[in-house]
């Protein structure tokens, strides 16, 4: 019987670079990643849109000064399609020591993503090379080996010391590079593609210009954000130890606030402020927190130990060693100026980092991965929430590059075992601790409701473990009804009044009796109101559990979507490698845990659903 193999089109190329390779600005970014593995120092890119030759309009020109590429490197690995060469050759680079951000090997798709034909010229040190891609003969059904690339070697060189050039023209998607928008988009996007909060100093820079607009990478003004942070919270995952350290810092000024707040709060509710000690509000501004992992609830018995994925032996998928850092921002009316509003916008969001290279699209706009507004749906009032936190978290080690692993289209992480465990410390476990841990410091700051809602004239209330004491004062209708009484007795005419004194008092009396009335009319319109406020509680307190249910119905829906595929996918190679003669029981049993994983994970989001039914209504109370 004949034998065939395989035989690829050259059109997958073209197919692959849409695929794989979402938009021009995951292009850039990868391009960007490959001079950074190269051990370059900087990265220029200069966009023309107005440039035109013979392939078209528009140019892009990327250049660094990296390692650049000998002759074996260009065959074996750049015209080579998913190469494991990033992984097994050069994990490492040689000079900087840099882990390798680039291990797909399907980066160059970008320069198919970006325009219809490229020039390359690179030098090692020792021989430059150039080579050209027409990317339009990939759009010929003819075998993709057959579409040669001529690669000649520089007799003068184009390039001064190491490094490459690459030249792209006409531009795939020209309306897009001029429109107004794309550069301050790209601007920040590429701010923050080097961990901008790093300490040391990063050698890498990355200098962007598009025709008239420029602009060269830097780091953000940490002390600057430190001082605008009402609260700091910084964390480590330790994988040895499987131990989470986390550390929650509020600011004093944060504290101060607070307790502004809450004097304003209670002197609208009728109480004066009578004993102050201003350094009470300090009580409670740093809270430390050591979690085992492999023993959360007695770390901290809000959360219960299944939460983690664990395999058959009960082991769990721990993710390599990571930490963090969020800068927490109350963003309450005028407590900001315009132009610290304007610089809290930019670096708005937690990003996520790899070696301090950005892994998109974690951090973007309205982009929720760490559940703060979940939270703040669900619990009480919190200073986490997603336009009001801006930080990183940051990964790093080998043992992450395999544990941790991207998406092959550079959107996100995989959510495999260790990813979803990764994402699980991060939201169910870091985000729930410092929700609670806010939560619990602004109740400092609240007296108890049932004492301010039942308080007569007199009564003491206090917050902050009694430092700060308030009073009942007379209600402001029930004093204007007494003085206008005494004011009433004051002014009664007798018989020794003038007949001008006896006017402007019966004129008095009648006003007094005036505001008196109106008085008693908004005392009635006041009462009425409190009983259709409290109406309206009994009727939000019967539909609380529905709409407490109808949250969590919403964000679960979207998770079984995923979950059923997810699970779908598992059985399907479960069924596949049970119908082979030698079966490959490390694959089934890794599939049987993606499923087991996924059903704990519907069983706890599902069990919130049943906890808040009328049937347990204590056990939500």
């Amino acid at each position: 019987m004949p034998k065939f193999s395989f035989q690829i089109s050259a059109r997958l190329m073209n197919h692959l670079g849409e695929a794989l390779i979402s938009d021009e600005l995951v292009a850039l970014l990868e391009l960007i990643k490959n001079s950074y593995d190269a051990d370059a120092n900087k990265s220029t890119i200069t966009i023309d849109t107005n440039y035109e030759n013979d392939y078209g309009q528009g140019k892009i020109i990327i250049v660094d000064d990296g390692s650049g590429m000998d002759l074996d490197t260009i065959q074996n690995s750049f015209l080579k399609l998913a190469t494991d060469f990033k992984v097994k050759k050069q994990k490492i680079s040689p000079k900087f020591k840099r882990l390798s951000l680039g291990n797909k090997g399907v980066g160059r798709l970008s320069l198919q993503r970006l325009g219809d034909f490229v020039h390359i010229v690179t030098n090692n040190g020792r021989k430059e090379y150039s080579f050209e891609i027409f990317w339009n003969k990939f759009n010929e059904d003819i075998d993709i080996h057959d579409v040669e690339i001529e690669v000649v070697e520089n007799e003068i060189p184009v390039l001064n010391g190491s490094g490459t050039l690459m030249e792209i023209y006409g531009l795939k998607n020209i309306e897009l590079w001029k429109s107004k928008d794309t550069f301050l988009n790209f601007k920040n996007e590429i701010i923050a593609m080097i961990n901008p909060y790093a300490s040391d100093e990063s050698k890498f820079s990355i200098f962007f210009s598009l025709d008239e607009f420029r602009f060269v990478s830097d780091k953000y003004d940490v002390k600057l954000i430190e001082s605008l942070a009402d609260s700091i919270v910084d964390y480590r995952f330790d994988a040895d130890e499987k131990r989470l350290y986390l550390n929650v810092e509020r600011k004093k000024k944060y504290a101060d606030y607070r307790l502004e707040e809450a004097i304003k709060r209670y002197n609208n509710l009728g109480f004066d402020c009578i004993k102050i000690d201003n350094q009470s509000a300090y009580l409670k501004l740093k809270d430390t927190y050591i979690i085992d992992l492999n023993n959360i609830s007695k770390s901290y018995s809000k959360i219960d130990n299944s939460i983690l994925i664990k395999n058959g032996n009960h082991n769990v998928y721990f993710p390599g060693g990571f930490e963090g850092r969020y800068f927490a921002f109350d963003k309450s009316p005028n407590r900001f100026s315009k132009e610290n509003k304007e610089f809290l916008s930019i670096i708005n969001g937690v990003k996520l980092f790899r070696n301090n290279f950005r892994i998109l699209p974690y951090g973007k706009d309205n982009y929720e991965w760490l559940d703060f507004t979940k939270y703040s749906q669900r619990v009480a009032a919190n200073i986490y929430r997603l336009h009001s936190v801006a930080g990183y978290v940051y990964i790093n080690g080998e043992e992450n590059l395999s544990k941790l692993r991207e998406l092959t289209n550079r959107q996100g992480l995989l959510e495999d075992n260790y990813g979803n465990n990764f994402f699980i410390i991060l939201r169910d476990i870091i985000t729930r601790i410092i929700v609670d841990s806010d939560v619990a410091f602004r109740n400092l700051f609240v007296a108890n409701s049932e004492d301010i809602k039942n308080a007569k004239v007199g009564d003491e209330v206090s917050i902050l473990e009694g430092k700060i004491v308030f009073k009942k004062r007379e209600d402001y209708i029930q004093q204007i009804q007494k003085n206008t009484e005494n004011l009433f007795e004051t002014v009664t005419p007798d018989i020794f009044d003038s007949a001008e004194v006896s006017t402007l008092k019966n004129s008095v009396n009648n006003l007094a009796s005036s505001i008196r009335r109106d008085a008693a009319l908004i005392q009635e319109n006041v009462e009425a109101e409190k009983n259709r406020i409290e109406e309206e509680e009994k009727i939000l307190d019967k539909y609380k559990i529905i709409m407490a249910n109808s949250i969590v119905a919403e964000s679960l829906a979207h998770e079984i979507l995923k979950i059923a595929q997810k699970t779908k996918n598992s059985a399907l190679n479960i069924r596949k490698e049970i119908m082979k003669s030698n079966n490959n029981f490390a694959i089934i049993n890794a599939n049987v845990d993606m499923i087991i994983s996924s059903m704990q994970f519907l069983y706890r989001n599902a069990s919130i659903l049943d906890s808040n039914s009328y049937i347990k209504r204590n056990n939500f109370e």
